[in-house]
């Protein structure tokens, strides 16, 4: 009884935890100078908006016009927690055993919950669509800048690739129970490259309903886990497991057939597995060049979002936990569709759950790829990228940087057919660890210029979302943990991806040596860019 009451106790902490953090975000907001005019009219807002853009020396290129939910709904997409547990749940639970959920999620949550603020606050004092890129030029200068966006790339790119990929393996299953398709790589293939380009074609003519989709994708989330949960308690009702087995320190590693690991080692796996649940929440922050308000909104959509996925995610997976603990385990080599096989148990092979399931995935792949583009953009906008010119035009229309789209796509598509397609399932603990890596590192880098910069820095004062005393001590937090788990991906859990992203990595900073030079100049001439120069680009993109 004890286990159930420590972790009840953790979980306590995560909204105690929640709650005070969002209690001192408002504080700062009230007490700032900054004052939100989205009560009185649209069109003050947006100049309010654009003045803010425009002091970094950026024109106002990309439409305005997402509100609060729409911005909201970026983060949790790219988090991703239908997604995600897809192809994390099975390894997690079968390699770390119940506990990993039961004791580890609570810990995850909150770290993670540290990460958000100090991202969420890093956010309100730059609110730009470069996101760690932005932030980290901004405070630490150009190299800083340079490294931070490359490892986003990278991480964003593995975080799309398997989101798509748990997309397919969802279609597949419905594709298998109708059809009887047998397992092939080829098929995989194909339903990858169909998800990615309907998702680049929605972006290019979906545009004007991206809000839309983005606010109802939102409820659209809600009600697939609504479903889930009931169909599983049909399932159970009433012989649930009791609450104790989620606690239990059962070694799943060893007695599911996976061998060479003690049971410290592969709990820390496990772990390791929901940690990819616990990034992406940065998303927003790629946004606030399209959102209203950003410098509120964008924040509050990178903390609350990661408050709703500790939260839902737990009682979520933790309810499946228990109803899976008395039927029959899956093989080993098919524990990566634990989650999807639960699901057809509880609702009898129903096709329409598995297509609900695989819409919400779809459309966290297709903001993945949004804050992708943007992240490229951003990055070309500064001629810091091969091809720049071209990566960073904005198409008058549709005010969509249309080549970076079509470069996330190409980017993601031809990562996942040549890990698919040469080695099948180990593409899946590659790309998760590889995004993980990546984007701690990304994270970091930011967050660690924040506190070398401390709290006199111009920027810092300027920000209106804050955690007030609390802020420094939870960037240190923050900042220990994404190098803690960072590291621990890459020397423990999967070491071809921690070698692949150090590569990477050392191959952007090789390309620092051609593209350095003018990546300086245009940074320079975008700060000394006049307020004519500014409006001069702007009338090429009328907001409607």
């Amino acid at each position: 009884m004890h286990e159930v009451l420590i972790g009840l106790l953790l979980f306590a902490a995560l909204g105690l935890a929640a709650l005070s953090g969002a209690v001192k975000a408002q504080r700062g907001i009230r007490a700032a100078t900054h004052q939100s005019m989205t009560g009185y009219a649209a069109y003050i807002q947006y100049m309010q908006d654009k003045h803010d853009l425009n002091r970094f020396g950026i024109a106002q290129q990309l439409r305005r016009r997402l509100g609060g939910l729409a911005v909201f709904g970026i983060s949790y997409h790219t988090i991703g927690l239908l997604g995600g547990a897809v192809v994390l749940y099975g390894p997690a639970i079968l390699t770390g055993g119940p506990s990993v959920l039961g004791y580890g999620w609570p810990i995850l949550a909150l770290l993670g919950l540290s990460v958000s603020a100090s991202l969420a606050e890093l956010s309100s004092a730059v609110p730009t669509a470069g996101g760690c890129y932005h932030w980290s030029s901004a405070l630490g200068g150009r190299k800083w800048g340079w490294r931070a966006g490359w490892l986003h790339i990278a991480g964003y790119t593995s975080l799309f690739t398997l989101t798509n990929i748990g997309c397919a393996i969802v279609i597949y299953s419905c594709l298998s129970n109708r059809l009887g398709y047998a397992s092939s790589a080829v098929t995989m293939i194909v339903l990858l490259a169909l998800i990615t380009v309907s998702q680049a074609a929605v972006h290019y003519w979906g545009a004007r309903a991206m809000r839309w989709l983005l606010s109802g994708g939102v409820w659209l989330h809600i009600a697939a886990v609504l479903v889930i949960a009931g169909g599983l308690m049909a399932l159970s009702w009433p012989g649930l497991y009791s609450s104790e087995m989620l606690y239990s320190r059962l070694p799943a590693a060893e007695s599911h057939g996976v061998s060479g690991l003690s049971g410290s080692l592969s709990w820390l796996i496990g772990l390791l597995w929901l940690q990819r649940l616990f990034i992406g929440q940065d998303g927003a922050g790629h946004g606030a060049e399209e959102a209203s308000d950003p410098r509120v909104r964008v924040p509050w959509a990178i903390y609350l979002s990661s408050v709703y996925t500790s939260i839902v995610g737990f009682a979520l997976l933790a309810f499946m936990t228990l109803s899976w603990m008395g039927r029959s385990a899956p093989a080993p080599g098919e524990s990566g569709s634990l989650f999807v096989m639960m699901v057809q148990a509880a609702w009898s092979n129903s096709i329409l759950v598995l297509l609900l399931i695989a819409a919400c995935i779809w459309l966290s792949g297709l903001q993945a790829m949004g804050v992708l583009s943007r992240s490229i953009f951003a990055m070309a906008r500064d001629h810091s990228l091969p091809l720049s010119r071209k990566l960073a035009y904005v198409e008058p229309g549709a005010h969509l940087p249309i080549y970076s789209l079509l470069a996330s796509a190409g980017m993601s598509l031809l990562l996942g057919v040549m890990l698919y397609g040469f080695f099948s399932q180990e593409a899946i603990p590659f790309l998760a660890a590889a995004a993980l890596i990546s984007l701690h590192a990304a994270y970091a880098i930011p967050i660690a210029l924040r506190l070398r910069a401390g709290e006199r820095h111009a920027l810092l004062q300027d920000r209106v979302w804050h955690l007030g005393s609390w802020s420094r001590p939870a960037a240190w937090l923050s900042l220990l943990w994404l190098i803690c788990a960072g590291l621990a991906a890459a020397l423990i859990w999967n070491r071809w991806a921690g070698a692949a992203v150090l590569g990477g990595f050392l191959l952007s900073q090789l390309a620092d040596l051609k593209y350095g030079s003018r990546h300086l100049a245009a940074m320079q001439g975008m700060l000394r860019r006049t307020q004519e120069e500014i409006i001069g680009i702007e009338r090429k993109f009328p907001q409607q």
